[in-house]
């Protein structure tokens, strides 16, 4: 958890116990503290289920991304490799040009 998390935890149970020694009457304070506890259980069940939406949201974004990474770097690769046989191409025509005498350098 958080420090921000924390402070607000510590403060609300103080806040809560400070609320608790005012109540005289037992009962009532059972009430109260079955009360504070369901808030409390609650409070922290919606924070687990937010984060786990969040992984789940940034999980999602890390497969896109890697999904996008792996098709450029596909992409990448074909490129170069047409470059690499264009490269050839005309190394070959040259070499040809050279031994026929062909060659447009004068």
């Amino acid at each position: 958890m958080s420090r921000s998390l924390l402070k607000v935890c510590f403060a609300y149970i103080k806040n809560s116990l400070n609320l608790f020694q005012l109540i005289k009457h037992t009962n009532m304070k059972k009430l109260f503290l079955g009360l504070l506890v369901a808030a409390f259980t609650l409070s922290i069940y919606s924070c687990r289920e937010t984060t786990e939406e969040n992984v789940e949201t940034n999980m999602e974004e890390v497969e896109t991304d890697l999904e996008e990474t792996g098709e450029d770097i596909e992409s990448g690769f074909e490129e170069a490799g047409d470059e690499i046989e264009q490269a050839g191409e005309q190394t070959e025509q040259e070499i040809e040009e050279e031994i026929n005498e062909t060659d447009d350098i004068q």
